[in-house]
């Protein structure tokens, strides 16, 4: 009767109002409070089935509307996650290739755009390799160019912001740092990249093709972000910086300074690499149907499941899609400003998701979200109601 009685509701916050977890209630509001975060999301997994789904704060303070679980936020590089499961249902229907060659004649991108690298060392680069971030590039020695439009535009003569393939005419112009699959070094253009080869492969644009995929999930509504507020989807939240954050140089215009959420960054450029926007609950639709677990059905074949959870290095840092994985299970991490995400599937069957539209500053969001969550997983483990919220709908409001 009970299970009946939930089938019947819509997915709002006080579902989750579980006695047992009035103390998680009480760290994620204090963690709020602490950080002046206008809001955030959290979800939780046990043994797939969705137990806890609630939003707290504001969705848009100045028209004071607050968050539930129907609401979307940028999830920044949480993206690679999922076009690593997009490019690895490809090569699950074996349409692609791990070892396949991307750039040049002979690879996947082989339009005049990508034949003229000054570095030839670009033709070897693997499907793995822009996966597992071990393509040659090095963002700590020269920058990352997805985030510098400016300079791009600049030295191409160009206006800003600079398309990817304005990027990729910067990229080809420029010699690798390292020889293709020799050193790990995280790049977003090699991602962005994986989206055009999802296009490529697929005969569709990347963002239809993820969704379609994502339809299978019963995902609705995730879609690419864009740059300026004026453009923000529907149940998209409004994004805020910490007060401490310094502003940016405008992409369109580099003598205006901006928030860098609402036009200090191109998130049309970032695409596949973290321009995705999501709801803790989608994530976690997405990570039951990724992790190996047999209560919900895996949308890529167990094999597939069992590489991309298989780091290549004994660090733990060259995964597909991942930004590491170890014993204890897998998690990836995004910051991106005005918010931040994690999502994090574990061997003991609890898998959770949290994001942020506030961001502290560039390295202390996403490490404050472990925090909060280690907190709140140590005070309601042994307590998570068994419930299963999945097949609800959420608000659309």
């Amino acid at each position: 009767m009970f299970k009946q009685a939930i089938a019947r509701q819509v997915l709002h916050n006080n579902l989750s109002d579980h006695k047992p977890m009035k103390k998680a209630d009480s760290l994620v509001n204090a963690y709020l409070d602490t950080f002046q975060l206008k809001g955030a999301s959290m979800a939780i997994v046990k043994d797939g089935q969705l137990v806890y789904a609630k939003g707290y704060g504001y969705a848009d303070k100045e028209a004071g509307v607050k968050v539930h679980p129907g609401h979307k936020f940028r999830i920044a590089s949480v993206s690679k996650l999922v076009t690593a499961v997009a490019v690895m249902k490809l090569i699950d229907e074996k349409k692609l290739a791990l070892n396949d060659t991307v750039f040049g004649k002979a690879g996947i991108l082989n339009d005049s755009l990508y034949t003229t690298a000054v570095d030839q060392r670009m033709y070897q680069i693997t499907v793995r390799q822009l996966l597992n971030h071990t393509a040659g590039w090095c963002r700590k020695c020269v920058g990352d160019p997805i985030f510098r439009p400016l300079e791009v535009a600049r030295k191409l003569g160009i206006k800003s912001p600079p398309s990817l393939n304005d990027v990729t005419r910067f990229v080809f112009a420029r010699k690798l740092w390292y020889a293709p699959g020799s050193h790990f070094g995280y790049s977003n253009y090699g991602y962005a990249i994986l989206g055009e080869v999802v296009a490529k492969i697929a005969g569709v644009s990347y963002e239809k093709y993820v969704q379609g995929l994502l339809a299978k999930l019963d995902i609705k509504g995730m879609r690419l972000s864009k740059n300026l507020l004026k453009d923000r989807a529907p149940l998209e939240v409004k994004y805020y910086e910490g007060k401490d954050v310094p502003k940016a140089r405008s992409v369109y215009n580099p003598r205006q300074k901006v928030l860098r959420m609402y036009g200090g960054n191109n998130l049309d450029a970032l695409a596949g690499a973290g321009a995705w926007i999501a709801s803790p609950v989608d994530l976690m639709k997405l990570v039951t149907a990724i992790d190996g677990f047999d209560n919900v059905p895996d949308i890529l074949s167990k094999d597939i499941v069992h590489q991309m959870m298989t780091p290549d290095d004994e660090e733990g840092k060259q995964v597909l899609g991942w930004r590491w994985c170890s014993p204890r299970g897998c998690w990836r991490t995004g910051s991106l400003g005005g918010s931040d995400a994690v999502v994090t599937t574990l061997k003991n069957g609890i898998s959770w998701a949290f994001v942020t539209n506030t961001s502290i500053d560039s390295r202390s969001g996403v490490r404050e979200i472990y925090g909060v969550m280690a907190q709140v997983l140590k005070a309601t483990k042994s307590q998570l109601p068994d419930v299963n919220y999945f097949g609800l709908k959420p608000p659309q409001k």
